[in-house]
């Protein structure tokens, strides 16, 4: 059997990882956790600084 080139292999490897075909339904619902994980946080920060700035203006 002949071994395939680098830039083969390495096309099938992130092709597997771009679409979600290299592990269990656990692994999978952590990678969607850990990509959903900065919009969440941003969101959050965002309306944290504003009621910190809105109880700063009153005060």
């Amino acid at each position: 059997m002949e071994e395939k080139p680098f830039s083969d292999r390495f096309y099938w490897i992130m092709k597997q990882i771009h679409r979600g075909d290299y592990d269990n339904l656990f692994i999978k619902i952590l990678y969607v956790f850990a990509g959903f994980s900065p919009a969440i946080l941003s969101i959050t920060g965002f309306f944290l600084w504003k009621r910190k700035r809105q109880k700063a203006i009153t005060a």
